[in-house]
């Protein structure tokens, strides 16, 4: 009985003195219209939940004073300001290393946040649901980037990721329908965003773990992570490259605007039931790689999509960029559609054939801009297979000096050669049909040249600028070529001699555009020496 009566002795003192001294805690005191939670252990507050909600802009400070004592502000509070219906902007100071789970979560006309360095780490869903911001800059001091930190975050249009941040968690970005930049600091040792790719890679695997409507996703990369693009509103296609061997669970789930999915992989991989979920299967078309839709037909959750088609892919080989036709076994040089690109140098030598997956294509075409502006080009040889060279094909090619045009080539499109100003010497193909408008327009180093006598088309100012020409040999067995006078505009038409064929120079001297030249002379019909280049495989 006595140890009993000393047992609850010992508790009431306990109790007593659990009353009597202070906590180091102070809870929701209030300064300058925000609450805060005190520390006086450590001298340090926590910004938390307003009895009612936060409005307006909130500017935070680094210190506060509450009875004689100034605190330091380290840390955002969870919900501290969630579900604030009418805050607009919170000035975030360097002394805040925390913001812990859900602190913003739903503020809905939260626009803008700024900021500043010494933050490390971003709680669990902190800015969950905060629609209105567009841009968020986090300081180069984050470490952790919680789990749906910015879901639905749906006005976000850009994120850069700092060289700092070593953590991100799982759908962190997810279902922000209108980002269009994601960004990882170069210097960044876990995550990457390798060649512009409008991603955030996992370094290390090679996983793609959060996407937006305009990632590329690079050839180096191997998976896709779980909910990587969950919610892309605005992706209307995407392309998976055949170093992909992994799509996880939810990875374009609720993407219901995809129009085309494009898989290189000639031999499908396995994906699961969620991978593509929420995707309209029946008017999505899944692209496949030439004589692989029968192994997607017979592919588990690949065989949902109701259209399956194989489809031309344009793909380098062998440094070359090639469009490939699945129909004709036929691939064109192509270029990447613009007029100035320098991603070709040197001696460049296309070849006949090109095989892709096993199977075997013929080079049939030089494309539209394919070697536009690449000023480092030396030279280029053209196989005997090919029959067109595009507009812009070689524009401003300015290393380019000697030039031969294989035999097998027809048509020469509209500015193929413009401003190849290096080029002095000019070999034309014997079956060219058609020469388009300023084909070789602005070549002033060119001395000589000949038109074969199958051309039936020479385009307006097919030639103009050539002011280096000497002698034109026209070859036409049905002269005069009709031609108007802009063709040769600009070629110093009273030293220039234009050698044609016997029994026609009164014909020419009469014609438009031909009668120009004070100096016509006529030759013998002979046969052109055909210009063949050696084949090569």
């Amino acid at each position: 009985m006595k140890t009993i009566r000393s047992r609850s002795l010992i508790a009431i003192i306990g109790m007593l003195l659990c009353w009597f001294v202070p906590s180091s805690i102070w809870a929701s005191v209030l300064i300058d219209g925000i609450y805060y939670e005190l520390d006086t252990s450590t001298m340090t507050a926590e910004v938390v939940e307003h009895p009612n909600e936060y409005d307006g802009d909130i500017d935070i400070p680094e210190t506060v004073s509450f009875e004689g004592n100034n605190y330091s502000v380290t840390s955002i509070g969870e919900k501290a300001f969630a579900l604030c219906s009418f805050l607009f902007t919170v000035s975030i100071p360097s002394s805040v290393v925390t913001i812990k789970d859900n602190a913003f979560s739903n503020s809905d006309r939260l626009c803008n946040l700024d900021f500043s360095y010494g933050l490390i780490t971003i709680g669990d869903n902190a800015f969950q649901g905060s629609g209105k911001l567009l841009n968020v800059e986090l300081p180069s001091s984050v470490k952790t980037i919680g789990s749906k930190a910015f879901d639905y975050c749906f006005g976000l249009e850009s994120i850069t990721i700092p060289s700092s941040v070593s953590s991100i968690g799982d759908r962190a970005f997810t279902a922000c329908f209108n980002l269009t930049s994601i960004t990882v600091d170069a210097d960044n040792t876990t995550y990457d965003s390798r060649e512009g790719c409008n991603a955030i890679i996992e370094t290390s695997t090679n996983k793609l773990i959060a996407g937006c409507r305009n990632t590329v996703i690079p050839s180096s990369v191997t998976g896709i992570g779980d909910d990587a693009f969950d919610s892309c509103h605005g992706m209307s296609s995407i392309t998976i490259p055949n170093s992909v061997t992994s799509i996880d669970k939810g990875a374009f789930s609720n993407c219901y605007k995809l129009k085309s999915i494009i898989v290189e992989n000639v031999t499908p991989f396995e994906i699961n039931d969620l991978s593509f979920d929420g995707v309209n299967k029946s008017s999505c078309t899944l692209f496949v790689p030439v004589g692989s839709k029968s192994a997607y037909e017979s592919a588990n959750y690949w065989n949902e999509f109701k259209y399956i088609c194989e489809l031309d892919f344009d793909k380098y080989i062998n440094g070359i960029l090639y469009r490939l036709n699945s129909d004709n076994r036929t691939a064109q040089v192509v270029g990447d559609g613009m007029e100035e690109h320098s991603i070709y140098t040197g001696d460049i030598d296309i070849p006949l054939d090109v095989t892709y997956h096993g199977v075997s294509y013929v080079v049939s075409g030089i494309d539209a801009y394919a070697f536009s502006g690449c000023i480092y080009v030396t030279s280029v040889t053209m196989p005997n297979t090919v029959t067109s060279i595009g507009m812009y094909a070689f524009f401003g090619c300015k290393g380019i000096s000697s030039l031969v045009i294989p035999n097998s080539v027809t048509s020469i499109g509209f500015k193929a050669f413009y401003h190849c100003t290096g080029l002095t010497s000019l070999k034309t193909s014997a079956n060219l049909t058609d020469i388009g408008r300023y084909a070789f327009a602005d070549c002033p180093g060119l001395t000589t040249v000949t038109i074969p006598a199958n051309v039936t088309s020479i385009g307006d100012n097919a030639f103009d600028g050539c002011t280096g020409l000497t002698t034109i040999f026209v070859a036409n067995t049905n002269p005069p070529l009709p031609i108007n006078q802009s063709t040769f505009n600009n070629v110093n038409k009273s030293t220039c001699t234009l050698s044609v064929i016997a029994g026609s120079k009164s014909a020419y001297k009469k014609a438009e555009g031909w009668k120009d030249f004070t100096n016509i002379v006529e030759h013998q019909i002979k046969k052109i020496p055909p210009i063949v280049p050696p084949l090569r495989r």
